[in-house]
């Protein structure tokens, strides 16, 4: 009789361990998912954290590369400086000057590049144009452009023979200010600015 209980006191001492190992285990991995995890969010103060990877946008339209770099934390601005959301799919990334896969911190500016198929398309300036000389040169042409944008300033480099063209627009019911060159080579049109938010 001594012998039977005994045993089952020791069967008792052993399952009572069990499980008390299992809780301990199990308490130990949950508090060790909670502590990678808090280790794994940003820390604002810990200047790594600001560090994005350029991705690349060469090829897409406006807002896909929207999507991507406001992913990573960049906000969109116009070549004037103003905050703007970039959704017009006219608008094609063509360049940009931070290289993808280039990491940059949260003070770094990305200029992309875009253009336009109805500008590429747009008829060329016309012969008979009148040409006034600003002050540095430069070749101010009246053309067809003004129907579209009467506020548009646009001139001629008589040495390339190419055309800047700098037009107000409205993307998305917001003021944009557009820069862009037209010539023999494919027309390129700047810039879009994406600046780094704060995290």
């Amino acid at each position: 009789m001594d012998h039977a209980q005994s045993r089952r006191r020791w069967l008792w001492v052993v399952g009572i361990a069990a499980v008390l190992i299992a809780v301990l285990a199990i308490s130990l991995g949950v508090l060790r998912s909670a502590f990678s995890g808090i280790a794994q969010q940003p820390d604002p103060s810990d200047p790594a954290w600001s560090l994005v990877n350029m991705p690349d946008v060469v090829g897409d339209e406006a807002s896909e590369a929207h999507e991507k770099l406001t992913a990573l934390g960049l906000v969109p601005l116009y070549a004037g400086g103003e905050e703007a959301e970039v959704l017009a799919d006219a608008w094609t990334i063509y360049a940009q000057d931070l290289p993808a896969g280039q990491l940059a911190d949260a003070g770094t500016h990305v200029i992309l590049k875009v253009s336009e198929p109805w500008l590429q398309a747009t008829t060329p300036l016309e012969a008979e144009a009148p040409e006034i000389c600003d002050d540095q040169g430069r070749v101010q042409h009246q053309t067809g452009y003004q129907v579209d944008w009467p506020n548009a300033l646009h001139w001629s480099n008589t040495e390339s023979d190419r055309v800047w063209l700098r037009y107000d627009a409205t993307i998305d019911d917001r003021p944009v200010l557009v820069d862009c060159v037209i010539g023999p080579s494919p027309v390129e049109v700047a810039v879009l600015q994406w600046d780094t938010a704060p995290r």
